[in-house]
Parts: C-alpha cells; structure tokens; sequence
C-alpha cells in the first residue's frame, strides 16, 4: 500500500541554517498556525510525520519531547511514527 508521510514537523521555514537554527514560537502560535496541517494529516490518516532539521524553542525537533511526545503523539492524537529527513 501507500501511505502519506507530511513533513517537516515543526517550524522548518528555510533551508539556510536549518540544522543549526532555532525557530522561536510561544504554544498559543503553534496551536492556532503551525500544526493544523498537520492535525489535518493525521486526521486524514497520515502512517507517518517527518521531523524538521530546525530547533524549536532551543531543541532540536527530531529529539524535542514537548513537540513529539506531549503535542503531537497526545494532543493532536497521532498514532503512527516520526522519522527523521
């Protein structure tokens, strides 16, 4: 079969110093701006989400628990896995 996989979670808006820089952004704006594409994704049935090069908030995405874990396994309710690019 075929499956969807959106990418990149969360905040990769450039290509330049994407693997060293750190996207800034308070909960309320990743909530109301950066996750309902992928909210709708996984409400499509997306089988997997890649992570983002980026940091955000300081950590990188690939490894941050807050975005992976606490946002997008539990609050946006995603039940396949993440890879990485």
């Amino acid at each position: 079969g075929v499956g969807a996989v959106p990418k990149h979670f969360v905040l990769n808006a450039q290509e330049t110093g994407r693997g060293s820089m750190s996207a800034e952004a308070p909960e309320r704006a990743l909530f109301e701006l950066y996750y309902p594409p992928f909210e709708a994704a996984v409400g499509a049935g997306a089988v997997a989400v890649m992570c983002a090069h980026n940091r955000v908030n300081g950590t990188h995405a690939c490894g941050s628990p807050s975005v992976l874990q606490r946002d997008l396994k539990s609050r946006l309710a995603f039940r396949g896995w993440v890879m990485s690019d």
